[in-house]
């Protein structure tokens, strides 16, 4: 038996025996006003143009609750991959994609069965409308399934946060797509099988998909995945994180550029901060097998809930407003995407610095007056923590933008700063986050 002390390293390994599949984390923030990315290069930074207004979130929001809801009813027993309520879940979803236009992504129709395992992906096209780029695409996806009656004992879980939201997002933003349609064409992906026991296995509907391609990812400019989208990770937090733009100084820039909705304070941050644990390297979701293959990433989340795989996680608990804002953000980003002239190329570097700056904003979002620490009910000694950490996050911050080298100490007072907000917004015992 280990004690307390002994415990760090094995904090992390237990959030992976939960089955906390779809977390996640941050770095910097992009203006509430920023103007657009057009005409990506691949030899130079893309130049930076005013790209159209985004779309009223409003107007997102009664489909996105109306899908999710649907989604996460017991119509569908939880999702569960290879059963009569995820077949049955499928059916429903090509029923909405069929709607606004989405066409199958190649003949045969719009399902890809995952022969590794169970279940089948959902996948779909936007034809671009320039000739010369139509061939190539902008990827964007949400798996559908979730854990069916394999929670909390056999209780049926919703799923409603994971992912049902985040799949109304994607579907009506591919609406709006099919409706005035880019340069680029885009394909739509519904993944199966995300969830634990088959996550990070080759019965993983991505990672099936990524094996075996239906238009090869050479093909692919960008893999968008939201996971975890229309909620935050405290009451009322407008936090949405946008990592794995350190995938390539293209998507970086477009990131940056990217028109914000009032009300959403977007992160941009590199994957390393929640990915690189004490037990080793874990990554937390669908973009992974897209990012193996050198295809750019950007993984859109919201972070972990008091509700996190739980039968807790119904539609009521979700925050749809946020949502539409999302839905508006993504739709920006696509747009810049599709549009661009010049294609993305997959160089990742990270930028220390830059996550410093964020995990530091988002450690003092936590510690502020009314912000997690008032909202999630927390222990003195996980207030402490926090406090301690955002102390050590500081002079490590003072050192960087002093001009000094991130050293692995730096390194890892900002993954753990930010893995432990993670940890104390999620359903796991403050004990265990202080221990990290």
């Amino acid at each position: 038996m280990r004690t307390l002390s002994q415990s760090a390293p094995m904090v992390l390994s237990i959030l992976v025996a939960a089955g906390l599949a779809g977390c996640a984390g941050s770095t910097a923030g992009a203006g509430d006003d920023a103007s657009g990315t057009d005409g990506l290069g691949t030899d130079a930074p893309p130049e930076v143009s005013p790209l159209p207004p985004l779309p009223d979130p409003a107007s997102f929001e009664t489909e996105i609750l109306r899908i999710a809801t649907r989604l996460s009813s017991p119509d569908f027993t939880g999702r569960d991959e290879g059963t009569p309520g995820g077949i049955a879940a499928r059916a429903y979803l090509l029923e909405e994609w069929q709607k606004c236009g989405i066409e199958p992504l190649v003949a045969g129709g719009f399902e890809q069965p995952i022969l590794t395992g169970a279940g089948a992906n959902i996948l779909g096209r936007i034809a671009g409308t320039d000739p010369a780029r139509t061939d190539r695409n902008v990827l964007v996806s949400a798996h559908y399934d979730h854990l069916g009656e394999h929670c909390e004992g056999g209780v049926y879980c919703p799923g409603a946060y994971d992912n049902a939201v985040a799949v109304g997002i994607v579907i009506q933003v591919a609406c709006a797509l099919a409706a005035d349609r880019p340069a680029r064409s885009v394909i739509v992906a519904h993944w199966d099988a995300e969830e634990p026991p088959t996550v990070r296995t080759d019965k993983m509907g991505s990672n099936f998909y990524a094996a075996n391609p239906l238009v090869p990812l050479s093909q692919v400019d960008a893999a968008i995945v939201l996971d975890l989208t229309g909620a935050g990770m405290w009451p009322g937090y407008g936090g949405h994180f946008a990592m794995g733009s350190e995938t390539s100084p293209q998507l970086t820039a477009v990131v940056d550029a990217a028109r914000v909705p009032d009300g959403l304070k977007v992160f941009r941050g590199s994957l390393h901060t929640i990915e690189e644990q004490s037990f080793g390297h874990h990554p937390w979701s669908d973009y992974d097998a897209f990012r193996n293959a050198g295809v750019p990433v950007l993984f859109l989340s919201d972070g972990q809930t008091k509700v996190y795989h739980l039968a807790a996680d119904t539609i009521d608990k979700v925050d749809i407003p946020k949502a539409g804002r999302e839905a508006s953000y993504l739709w920006g980003v696509v747009r810049a995407l599709a549009d661009a002239v010049g294609t993305p190329v997959f160089q990742p570097a990270n930028d220390y610095l830059h996550d410093a700056r964020t995990v530091n904003v988002i450690v003092d979002d936590a510690l502020v007056e009314g912000g997690g620490v008032s909202l999630l009910g927390l222990q003195p000694e996980s207030i402490a923590a926090l406090q301690g950490d955002a102390v050590k996050l500081k002079a490590t911050l003072a050192s960087l933008e002093g001009g000094a080298t991130a050293t692995d100490a730096d390194i890892g007072v900002i993954r753990i700063s930010v893995q432990r907000v993670m940890c104390l917004a999620s359903q796991l015992p403050d004990i265990l986050c202080q221990a990290l």
